[in-house]
């Protein structure tokens, strides 16, 4: 379903990506891992084109999207959640929702949004910057969610949210999966990126340094601890 071949990216003259790779199947759900500034943000920057790609290959069910501009890559199926939610703090729930909603949306109506967040129903017509760190967060899955996405990119998605929070995340994430809907997840939390993946991937200077099954991370996560993950 999403495929990177060595894919490089420059901020500036300065390198971060140095040759991604990476791959995953439709209706599953991958977690990134990695220390901070090695290059795990840049890379779905890289996939969503807010980031020039200089070298390598983007795929998304075979189609070539890279250096695509981000409104070619949302129209291939491609949402994105970014670290901080931004959302419009003068806009309400509904209103941050239909600024991405398109009229031709099916799987993710309105309806379908709020059945899966009801929370934000309740909060309707409260503006964004009314809304608890949490419920900032879910109006910022709903809203990329309104593109109908068959991939979702979100960038620390758990980051400063309380434990009853992010236990209600791990449900909605598991429910876009049995959707359908292939997650790729930016993570510092690890045992809430345990809980939610399929593949485990780490990170170190610009480079996917590490890829396997969910069973095979847990049966190697001393190593891979040691060795990339703690400071």
């Amino acid at each position: 379903m999403l495929r990177l071949h060595n894919v490089h990216a420059h901020y500036g003259i300065g390198a971060v990506l140095q040759g991604v790779n990476l791959d995953m199947a439709q209706g599953t759900i991958g977690a990134v891992l990695g220390r901070n500034g090695v290059g795990k943000t840049t890379t779905v920057k890289a996939i969503m084109g807010l980031v020039n790609v200089t070298q390598g290959s983007i795929f998304i069910d075979g189609q070539d999207i890279t250096q695509s501009p981000p409104h070619i890559v949302a129209r291939a199926g491609v949402g994105y959640v970014p670290e901080g939610r931004m959302l419009f703090p003068d806009l309400t729930v509904l209103e941050n929702i239909q600024v991405a909603q398109r009229s031709s949306a099916k799987q993710w109506s309105t309806k379908a949004l709020f059945e899966l967040f009801p929370r934000l129903e309740e909060r309707i017509h409260h503006k964004g910057s009314q809304l608890s760190g949490g419920e900032q967060q879910m109006v910022a899955i709903a809203r990329a969610l309104a593109t109908d996405p068959r991939l979702l990119l979100l960038d620390e998605p758990s980051q400063g949210l309380a434990p009853k929070v992010v236990r209600e995340l791990v449900d909605v994430f598991i429910k876009l999966k049995n959707e359908g809907v292939t997650l790729l997840v930016i993570e510092q939390n690890l045992k809430f990126a345990e809980r939610i993946a399929d593949q485990m991937f780490v990170m170190s200077k610009g480079q996917m340094v590490y890829q396997a099954s969910i069973a095979q991370f847990k049966n190697e996560i001393d190593a891979v601890k040691s060795q990339y993950l703690t400071i």
